[in-house]
Order: C-alpha cells, then sequence, then structure tokens
C-alpha cells in the first residue's frame, strides 16, 4: 500500500472509514508503545544514575573510611618511634648518671688528684689546725639546739 491513500482508492465511504478507524488505532497502539518505550527508557536512566550515585558516594565514603584508618596507623606509627626515642633516650641519661657517679666517687678524685693534676698530700707540717667556738656533739639534745661560747644566746635551728 502506498503511504498516503485517498477516498478514490477505495470503493465505497465504509470501507474507507474503516481503514481510517484501524489506522487511528494503529497509530494510537504505536503512540502509546512509543509512550511506554520512552517512560521505560527514562526509568532506566533514572535507576542507572541511582546506581551510579549511590556507587559514587559509597566509594567516596570507603575512601574516607581508609584515609582515617591510614592517618590512626600513621600516628601509631609515629607514637611507637617516639616511644623506642624516649627509650634509648633514657637508657642513656642512666648511662651518664652512672658515669657520673663513678667520676663523684672518692677513689676517682684521689685518683685524678694524684696522677692528673700531679697534687699531692699534705706534710705534717703544711697542715693548720683551726679553734672554733662551736661545741658539736652527737647526743640528740643537742642535734637541734646550738650554743655560742662568746656570749649567753641560746637558740634552736628550727
Amino acid at each position: 500500500m502506498s503511504a498516503a491513500r485517498t477516498m478514490t482508492d477505495f470503493q465505497n465511504y465504509d470501507d474507507y472509514r474503516a481503514y481510517i478507524l484501524r489506522k487511528n488505532v494503529e497509530d494510537a497502539a504505536d503512540r502509546h508503545e512509543e509512550k511506554a518505550s520512552r517512560k521505560k527508557q527514562r526509568r532506566r536512566l533514572s535507576m542507572s544514575l541511582r546506581i551510579i550515585a549511590f556507587s559514587a558516594l559509597l566509594f567516596i565514603m570507603l575512601s574516607v573510611v581508609v584515609i582515617r584508618y591510614a592517618d590512626v596507623y600513621e600516628a601509631k606509627y609515629d607514637i611507637h618511634a617516639m616511644q623506642s626515642e624516649i627509650k634509648q633516650i633514657n637508657q642513656e641519661i642512666e648511662e651518664i648518671r652512672a658515669s657520673m657517679d663513678s667520676t663523684v666517687s672518692l677513689e676517682n678524685v684521689e685518683r685524678v688528684a694524684v696522677q692528673e693534676l700531679k697534687m699531692q698530700y699534705p706534710q705534717p707540717e703544711q697542715i693548720v689546725y683551726l679553734t672554733s667556738n662551736w661545741k658539736y656533739s652527737l647526743d640528740s639534745a643537742a642535734k637541734s639546739d646550738y650554743v655560742v661560747e662568746d656570749g649567753n644566746t641560746t637558740g634552736s635551728m628550727n
């Protein structure tokens, strides 16, 4: 059939009218199918956009979680490194204290004085004795009090 049919192509008006009605029904069905097809396409597009948006949101959330875990791990690593450094410094402090204790001992002082500084013990004629006005005693009553002999002053050291 040709695309454009006229009324003269039909034998009577009823055939033409039936043809037009059939054509309108077919066109309506085509339009309905086309509308349904467009509606399906819009639904698919909408659903695809929703899935893409959800996937992007999920990816962003997981990225944030991974970044935060990386930050926590890095902070823990830094803390562990600092604690190790603190332990090392404390060991060095203990070694320095031990060496200071060994250098302060009387034997070490004597050794340094005699060998390195070339000092000598005093001869008996080089020793000078001094007399003091203070009386020292080891009994418990005299521990907190002091007495001055040149005057009558008595007081406590508290």
